[in-house]
């Protein structure tokens, strides 16, 4: 099931402030929040799981991703975007000795609606 928060999750903090926030949970508890944001046609979708995957779990996302298909065409959006990133512990290391930003490797995925 999903539903809309008004507080930003613990998992997305300093990250994604113009973005809807989102409680995914089975109907006892949460195992996962996303952030959404819908912009040119499209809603990126990060996801953020906050206990470990099991088949209750997969059932959950595929049934929220339902969720999330039926949001898009209801505000006229054809697509989602699905966005993760990664971090790389020797590379933040880098990054912070020589003074740049935290990296990401950022994945991303498409899913068309119709």
């Amino acid at each position: 099931m999903v539903r809309r928060v008004k507080e930003q999750p613990q998992e997305f903090q300093g990250r994604f402030d113009r973005y809807d926030w989102w409680e995914l949970h089975d109907g006892s508890r949460v195992y996962g929040h996303a952030a959404t944001f819908a912009k040119g046609g499209e809603l990126a979708l990060h996801l953020a799981l906050v206990r470990p995957v099991t088949p209750g779990t997969l059932k959950g996302l595929r049934r929220d991703s339902r969720f999330m298909e039926q949001y898009c065409r209801q505000h006229g959006l054809s697509r989602v975007v699905g966005v993760a990133d990664e971090d790389n512990e020797l590379f933040h290391k880098f990054c912070v000795l020589m003074g740049f930003t935290p990296p990401r490797r950022i994945q991303v995925a498409y899913k068309e609606i119709h």
